[in-house]
């Protein structure tokens, strides 16, 4: 990656093509990641910037603090962001071929986090839980704005 570009979207976790922002030239391109390691750090940073970035507007208006409030597992982890970001076509799929015995996303944290968060790196688009968790909440928080904007 160079100075200057942004990893916006990895075309899957299992491929090393991205797709990039270079902010001086104003293109998007994709190419292929030569060092691994180094991307998938500035993916989980430009995560980390987004989510502060939209938790920051959710929290200034009343009306999309209380949409932040009342927002669930299955809001988040609908099959439109599961299939786009992982392996997983739901929820329930998520859960049941974990083997972790499991039968909803509060009992995760009953379990190994170490292994949980193997799992979801090795079936989706983030190397941890929390980072998934940022990236539902990434696409749920957009979808609210574009609902709120029409």
């Amino acid at each position: 990656m160079k100075d200057g570009e942004v990893c916006l979207v990895r075309a899957s976790f299992f491929t090393n093509a991205c797709l990039f922002l270079n902010r001086e030239a104003g293109i998007i391109t994709w190419k292929i990641i030569e060092d691994e390691g180094e991307d998938l750090f500035m993916a989980e940073k430009e995560i980390d910037k987004k989510f502060q970035h939209y938790m920051n507007l959710f929290k200034k208006d009343a009306e999309l603090a209380k949409m932040l409030q009342l927002v669930s597992f299955e809001n988040l982890f609908n099959p439109d962001f599961l299939k786009e970001n992982s392996k997983f076509t739901s929820m329930d799929d998520m859960i049941w071929r974990s083997g972790f015995g499991i039968m909803n996303l509060l009992e995760v944290e009953y379990v190994n986090q170490d292994k949980w968060n193997q799992y979801i790196a090795a079936n989706s688009d983030c190397t941890t839980w929390y980072e998934f968790g940022k990236l539902a909440m990434i696409a749920w928080m957009e979808a609210r704005l574009a609902e709120k904007q029409n």
